[in-house]
């Protein structure tokens, strides 16, 4: 009895190390996987760049990086047989190509054509031999799948709906993504313009939307690149939102013409529907201030689209360059992340098999005899219960094959945004700070320059931070925060100065600036009844006067004096001896004016010196008029404004313009204690008049647009102002030069490792470039405008 248990045991323990074993050479196998790519010799609009080239791509970007890099149980490799279809051939021709790919080269898997026509025909083959079909099509959703058959070869596994995957967002996803974005834009009259017939169809929720009135949407089709009647009826209709439903190539033709019809400016809003907006140059658009919305599905900074950009770099074999870049479409990553989504897919398939077959490797399929793959709905189901980052974000999918869990970012080009203290830091949304401050509000319901200073500074640092908002919005109560220790950091527009330095710790200053004057910009001068006497001035028009006078005089005398200059006025009779001479005085003034007007008369001189008189007197008018006709454009084209003030000492000077600052502020304080002998009469002048104080900046800046009021305060929320105040300007300079600095509590370590990081940050350019972001990149107004 105990050799039979010996026995046992012995054996049991030779079962679980060759099932150990059986195990890790699993997971160090190589399991070499073929996959077919079906497209078509129909381009897509991708300009430079074929589907199948990028199928390739996909495919090389996977075999390029380790398994472990996408976190694979087992190492897949896969190698791509491409079918290109015809697109003039007939459907049966394009199911038989089809099924000679499946059949002859053992594909496990099909991708593409991304055309809903094509797609329905590789579809219906992948169906009916169990074989997962994955697409990225922006327009196959709307496809019907083909007529379910009954199989019983396979029980335990439900057959599904489909046998199809697609990772482009489905047309309802967009759908309701398009209309809040409409809605929060609070668009109520717009214009969409579409290439496609079934281009409208990520749009039906906002045309089918029962709070906007029907005869307020104009639905035009764009069906030649020359065609500028789709945008003619917008001016007619005096419709300034525009939606473009297009192909990129459609809608960079739209934009560069309204470009040409003046249709790119502030008082325009186009919404893009194209999720490539990154690849878009827009310098020529961002200058004009139009105000330009889009959604895209990935960041380009994340580190796995520069990882994916490199692999595509490697397989173009070209340099990485901005220009290049733009070649990496929406397009190009999700066949990336469709190539990912199969291996995801077919790594748990391998998983879930407890023995591996031959068909595993080689299914044996047959469109004829109707001979699927005993595997193929197992390989599809898997595609339900995966779930991954991708180079486009989230990768997951519903039952009927259709991506959701997805995230799209809005982007925009310019937006008019205002909210508390903007751009330091606003609550995200427009949210109102008291209801806020009711609610469990987190960092994230916070942005601005502010906000991305301090997430620059805590990623330098390594310290986690919980941003509290001062209810009261006075900065003064944010230095008692600190001084208190209540707080242990202040990041505000918080102005360096000698008081508070007595209170609290600053960091070198993270922005210099000064105080400026806010005022309205004047309106321009109506033409007066002689206006077309000002492109010269008084002297010279009395000077060239003088001139015709004076050459008219010279003219006579000389023509008088020259013999040749008395003429016969009757040339047939020789015997007529009454000369006569044509430059009476009459004549000649006439000649002086109408040679100044560039016009000619009937007296022409004769003589040498008459002419030589003549010659100089045309060539001055020349100079003249020219210097003239410059200079009158300039005048009619440029309006002349004029302000009735320009500096500090112009306010000082006058009472008839009230000029104040914000109470308590470190402006007051300037003008408080300045020993300069202008601002201390401006200051005695402000506090006679209380009214001259105001609460907030935002108060003051109410009283600039309402009254006859000017505003001091400091030049950098002036100068966010004047982006989205087009009728606001800055007056003069800077009155002094001071910085904003973030308050630290007395004696806290950590002063100068933050000063540290705000130099680095400043000689990286990263200051400067959030705030170009937060006041150039998001303002209304152009200098036109001013």
């Amino acid at each position: 009895m105990l050799i039979l248990l010996v026995v046992y045991l012995w054996d049991l323990l030779i079962i679980i190390t060759t099932a150990v074993a059986g195990q890790q050479h699993l997971h160090t196998q190589t399991f070499d996987i073929t996959v077919g790519g079906v497209f078509t010799d129909r381009d897509e609009g991708t300009e430079t760049q074929s589907m199948e080239n990028i199928f390739k791509y996909a495919i090389f970007h996977y075999n390029r990086l380790a398994k472990e890099a996408h976190n694979l149980q087992f190492k897949i490799r896969m190698k791509e047989e491409t079918l290109s279809l015809i697109a003039a051939e007939s459907a049966v021709q394009t199911v038989h190509d089809v099924c000679s790919l499946v059949h002859q080269r053992y594909v496990q898997g099909i991708f593409g054509p991304p055309y809903p026509e094509l797609a329905t025909l590789v579809h219906s083959v992948c169906y009916h031999v169990d074989v997962p079909f994955i697409n990225v099509c922006s327009s196959c959703y709307d496809v019907e799948n083909p007529d379910e058959e009954n199989n019983d070869y396979i029980e335990q596994i439900p057959r599904p709906d489909s046998m199809s995957i697609n990772l482009y967002p489905s047309n309802q996803d967009l759908n309701i993504a398009f209309h809040n974005l409409t809605h929060k834009l609070q668009w109520t009259k717009f214009l969409i313009i579409y290439d496609i017939d079934s281009g409208l169809t990520r749009l039906q929720r906002l045309l089918n939307d029962p709070g906007v009135n029907q005869s307020d949407i104009l639905v035009r089709q764009f069906t030649h690149y020359k065609d500028r009647s789709v945008l003619i009826d917008a001016i007619g209709r005096d419709i300034n939102n525009i939606i473009l439903d297009l192909n990129d190539v459609n809608t960079r033709t739209v934009l560069k013409m309204a470009l040409q019809m003046g249709m790119i400016n502030s008082n325009y809003h186009y919404i893009l529907t194209t999720l490539n907006i990154d690849t878009f140059d827009l310098e020529d658009y961002r200058y004009n201030y139009v105000n330009l919305t889009a959604y895209r599905l990935f960041n380009r900074r994340d580190p796995r689209i520069l990882q994916a950009m490199q692999s595509f770099f490697a397989f173009k074999t070209m340099s990485n360059n901005e220009v290049n870049s733009r070649l990496f479409t929406t397009s190009v990553a999700l066949w990336a992340d469709a190539v990912l989504a199969y291996a995801y897919a077919y790594d748990r398939l391998i998983a879930s098999q407890l023995r591996l077959g031959v068909e595993i490797m080689r299914p044996n399929v047959s469109c004829t005899d109707g001979r699927g793959w005993p595997l193929g709905i197992e390989l599809h189901s898997k595609f339900h219960e995966i779930s991954f980052d991708g180079i486009t974000g989230k990768v997951k999918f519903t039952s009927n094959g259709e991506r959701t869990g997805f995230e799209l970012d809005v982007v925009h080009l310019s937006e008019a945004g205002v909210t508390k203290e903007a751009p330091y830091v606003m609550f995200k949304n427009n949210q109102n700070i008291s209801d806020l401050l009711h609610q469990n509000y987190t960092n994230n319901d916070f942005e601005g320059f502010c906000v991305d200073l301090l997430e620059e500074m805590s990623r330098a640092l390594k310290f986690r931070y919980k941003i509290k908002p001062i209810t009261t919005l006075r900065y003064d109560d944010m230095v008692d925060e600190v001084r208190l220790k209540k707080a242990d950091l202040a990041v505000a527009p918080l102005t360096i100065n000698y008081a508070r330095e007595k209170q609290i710790d600053f960091t070198k200053p993270f922005l210099s600036l000064g105080i400026a004057i806010l005022f309205k910009l004047p309106k321009p001068e109506k033409p007066g009844l002689f206006s077309f006497l000002s492109p010269l001035s008084l002297e010279i028009w009395i000077y060239t006067f003088a001139a015709v006078f004076t050459v008219s005089f010279i003219l006579l005398l000389i023509a008088r004096c020259s013999p040749d200059e008395w003429r016969n006025p009757y040339p047939c009779d020789t015997e007529y001896d009454i000369l006569e001479n044509r430059f009476t005085v009459s004549n000649t003034l006439w000649f002086s004016i109408g040679t100044l007007m560039q016009q000619g008369s009937d007296v022409s001189p004769s003589a040498i010196s008459t002419r030589l008189v003549s010659g100089i007197w045309w060539f001055f008018t020349l100079i003249l008029i020219s210097s003239y006709t410059a200079n009158l454009a300039a005048f009619l084209t440029v309006e002349k404004l004029v302000n009735p003030i320009e500096s500090a000492e112009d306010l000082a000077k006058q009472t008839k313009i009230k000029y104040g600052v914000v109470s308590g502020g470190s402006t007051e304080q300037f003008f408080r204690e300045s020993s300069i002998p202008t601002y201390q009469t401006m200051w005695n002048y402000m506090n006679s008049y209380p009214d001259a104080f105001v609460g907030k900046n935002q108060e003051g800046i109410d009283r600039v647009k309402d009254e006859s009021y000017a505003f001091l305060m400091e030049s950098t929320s002036i100068e966010y102002t004047v982006q989205r105040e087009c009728n606001l300007t800055q007056i003069g300079g800077l009155l002094d030069n001071k910085g904003y600095g973030i308050g630290l509590p007395e004696g806290s370590p950590y002063r100068e490792r933050f000063s540290e990081i705000i130099l680095d940050l400043q000689e990286k350019g990263i200051i400067q470039k959030s705030y170009n972001k937060w006041w150039k990149g998001k303002g209304t107004c152009s200098s036109e405008k001013k």
